[in-house]
């Protein structure tokens, strides 16, 4: 399944998807779920995920480009790192991104995911 965003499409991960469908009856359209409940995938207290250290990469590399994907109303500037260590044979990804806003104050997010 696919959405649009302001960048183009995207895919939207099963974890996602699953969620949207215990609760089509409230959210007829998988956007207006999504808009709605992104930022509880992005929380660290409290949120869908909190309780989990990593994500899933599909889910970690969706919520960062749906995040660039829609430009917030006043504009602002978009950014993003990513790091990348190896720890134990192991190769992590922590992906830093969001929008600074126009008195430059950036809204940052950041997610981890294990290759």
């Amino acid at each position: 399944m696919k959405i649009d965003t302001d960048w183009g499409e995207l895919e939207v991960p099963e974890v996602i998807i699953h969620e949207w469908e215990k609760c089509k009856e409230q959210y007829k359209e998988i956007e207006e779920f999504i808009s709605e409940n992104v930022y509880e995938y992005l929380m660290t207290d409290g949120g869908k995920l909190a309780d989990r250290k990593l994500l899933d990469k599909d889910l970690a590399m969706f919520l960062r480009d749906y995040v660039c994907g829609h430009t917030p109303r006043l504009g602002g500037r978009f950014d993003e790192k990513q790091f990348s260590f190896k720890d134990g044979g192991n190769k992590y990804t922590i992906l830093a991104f969001g929008w600074s806003g126009e008195n430059g104050k950036p809204d940052i997010h950041m997610v981890g995911y294990k290759e």
